[in-house]
């Protein structure tokens, strides 16, 4: 009974013999399906290697159905990324944060970009030929009063010449009083003429902060005194204007004058104001490295702040930044900062 008994647990552990033909169908069907696949994907690469006009518009469909699956698949795998131009995409605390930053950047920018309202009146530096030029066309009315004016003293002079030169004239004390009335009036005229001429060029130059007054022609009576003293004063300046030749050589140094004196005002304007411009380019700097921290920054200083933009608290990221690179200058090593975004007033990261 014993020997019986190891029989039979024997032949019970032995298995019956497998049925492998259920494994060969689906090896088959398996292998069926691979194969239209492969077909099937072969197909597709031949029509995206075809010409466009051969294809029908199902294949067409079917390309495009296509391309869209892979675009979604792949937009699946990567990271969801916001952009600063939908800023509602971000939290709240973010969106703070976001608006401090490009606040503070336009303010930093506005500083390195201000100009002296000397080099936003006249622009860009024109050659001296140019500007006299432009001067002496748009002063051609008063070139033709003033020598008008001259021609009007000569004929003045000439007709008190001829008066006093004749010594049987009837009234003639009368006549002569009345030319030099005359002359007087006409050279109070050219004066004022010459004075406006020249007041209104050395204001338009930036030579003269004294605004022009306008012309007064006639010449009142009381101020006929002091415009012929203006006159004799001026007599060589008035024959320089009178030539076209010498006028020209005058107004063109008097341009000369003017660009050296811009220059020295401006250059003066910008040294004054380098510090402001050095915290500004600093600042800036600071900016980038809170939008883009640096990867040399440890892995707590990265995350700290991240919390803090999230939070909206851009004034305390700046300060862990700047915390940090002064405890790394006095301890470890000096604070190099990311040389791949140059301080430019026009670059414009994505904070």
């Amino acid at each position: 009974m014993k020997e019986f008994r190891l029989l039979l647990e024997k032949e019970t552990t032995i298995h019956a013999a497998t049925d492998l033909r259920p494994v060969a169908r689906r090896l088959k069907r398996s292998d069926l399906r691979r194969q239209q696949r492969a077909s099937a994907t072969q197909a597709e690469q031949d029509l995206l290697w075809a010409e466009p006009s051969l294809l029908s518009e199902q294949q067409r469909q079917r390309l495009s159905e296509r391309a869209q699956a892979e675009v979604k698949a792949i937009q699946k795998r990567l990271p969801s990324i916001g952009s600063p131009l939908h800023p509602e995409k971000f939290s709240e605390g973010f969106q703070i944060y976001l608006k401090d930053w490009k606040q503070e950047m336009q303010a930093a920018r506005a500083v390195l970009n201000a100009r002296h309202p000397l080099e936003k009146r006249y622009g860009p530096e024109s050659p001296l030929d140019i500007q006299t030029h432009c001067i002496l066309q748009m002063m051609q009315d008063g070139w033709k009063k003033l020598r008008h004016a001259n021609h009007a003293v000569l004929q003045a002079r000439k007709e008190l010449d001829d008066l006093e030169a004749q010594q049987w004239v009837f009234w003639r004390q009368r006549k002569i009083s009345e030319a030099e009335k005359r002359l007087q009036q006409a050279l109070a005229q050219l004066a004022e003429i010459l004075r406006y001429v020249v007041e209104f060029i050395l204001y338009h130059l930036g030579l003269s902060s004294r605004k022009p007054a306008p012309l007064q022609i006639p010449v009142p009576m009381e101020q006929e005194m002091s415009r012929q003293h203006y006159l004799e004063n001026r007599q060589e300046l008035l024959q320089t204007l009178l030539s076209e030749k010498t006028r020209r050589d005058w107004i063109k140094n008097r341009c000369r004058e003017a660009e050296q004196q811009r220059a020295r005002l401006i250059d003066e304007w910008h040294n004054e104001r380098q510090p402001e411009k050095d915290r500004a380019e600093a600042h800036i700097a600071a900016l980038l490295d809170v939008a883009r921290p640096p990867k040399a920054l440890p892995d707590t200083v990265q995350n700290t702040i991240r919390d803090l933009k999230q939070k909206g608290q851009l004034r305390q990221s700046l300060d862990t930044m700047t915390a940090f690179n002064k405890r790394d200058a006095g301890a470890h090593i000096p604070h190099i900062p990311d040389r791949s975004r140059p301080i430019n007033p026009k670059y414009n990261p994505e904070p």
